[in-house]
């Protein structure tokens, strides 16, 4: 069995195993042999990013098993359960707002943004309100009281 030249595409690797009946013997190439191909194939791109994430999953999953392990040490230290050692330190979830407390924008145009969408947000309570007591949906209602209207719009967007 003579020698190959190095294989550099798929056809010349075909090729070159056609007629082998035993395992043949590739020499080692570059590294870069189907380099070209896989540059911008759509398929490495996804495959490259579905390995970052499973990755990443990977150390979440490591990193919470690591804090379980650290909280169950420390709770049956004390000779408590997990969830009243956690209550104990305000770290049971639901409780962990309370250190995040709500910021204040100094920017005025975040402040304003704020304003309106709190106003929104009460107009809409608001009209929800009124709408269930009158037994009503709230287009309903809003369709009763002439505030579902498109006169607002211009006469081309009607």
């Amino acid at each position: 069995m003579g020698t190959h030249p190095a294989i550099t595409t798929p056809e010349m690797f075909i090729a070159a195993m056609a007629g082998q009946v035993s395992s043949p013997t590739l020499k080692a190439t570059s590294g870069g042999a189907f380099l070209d191909n896989d540059l911008f194939d759509p398929e490495w791109e996804q495959f490259e990013m579905r390995e970052r994430v499973r990755k990443d999953h990977d150390q979440a999953a490591n990193r919470a098993t690591y804090r379980q392990w650290k909280e169950e040490k420390a709770a049956s230290a004390l000779g408590m359960s997990v969830e009243e050692h956690m209550r104990l330190r305000g770290t049971l979830p639901g409780m962990d707002y309370k250190s995040r407390p709500i910021e204040i924008p100094t920017d005025e145009m975040a402040m304003s943004y704020m304003r309106a969408n709190a106003i929104a947000c009460n107009n809409q309570r608001r009209l929800e309100k009124t709408a269930t007591q009158n037994g009503m949906t709230v287009e309903d209602y809003m369709d009763s009281k002439g505030m579902l209207t498109d006169t607002h719009l211009t006469p081309w967007a009607r």
